[in-house]
This record gives structure tokens, C-alpha cells and sequence, in this order.
């Protein structure tokens, strides 16, 4: 069995970063987005490299999301995620 949702770019408030190594995790509103956390606040592990493609691509896409947000108002299509879980 699934759960399905289908998400509009324009509810997309903030972008959770999860830490593979120990579960820790940091939301950051889309909106309010400076720079990604290099370090993880529970383990201290290393999150991203400064210059790396990985830090480049997550800050284009939190840039992105809170563009597509603001162009919702006035583009002639709606952005929307679709997002699927299995139970």
C-alpha cells in the first residue's frame, strides 16, 4: 500500500537536512536560506565542502524553491512534486 501526495512548489515552506551518521536533523526555511550547515550539530560529521558540487547544487535548489514560489503568483503553470510513501 502507498500514500501519495501531490505538493504545490508554493507549500514548500522549508527543506529538512537529515544527517546519514546519526539522525540529527536542521529544517531551513526555503525563504531564509544564507548557507548550508557544513558540520552536523549532533556529530559533528562533515555536511558539505565549500566550493564542492554537492554545496553548489543544494544552494541552487533552496534558491530555485524559493523562486518558484514567488513566480507562482503570476506564471501561466504550477510547479507541484509529487511524493509517494509505501506503508
Amino acid at each position: 500500500m502507498e500514500d501519495h501526495w501531490v505538493v504545490d512548489v508554493t507549500d514548500l515552506q522549508s527543506v529538512r537536512f537529515v544527517c546519514t551518521a546519526c539522525g540529527a536533523a536542521v529544517t531551513i526555511r526555503t525563504a531564509a536560506f544564507k548557507d548550508l550547515q557544513a558540520r552536523c550539530p549532533g556529530c559533528d560529521v562533515q555536511w558539505s565542502i565549500p566550493g564542492s558540487l554537492e554545496e553548489k547544487a543544494l544552494r541552487a535548489m533552496m534558491r530555485s524553491l524559493h523562486d518558484l514560489a514567488a513566480a507562482a503568483k503570476t506564471a501561466p503553470i504550477r510547479v507541484c512534486f509529487d511524493l509517494t510513501t509505501e506503508k
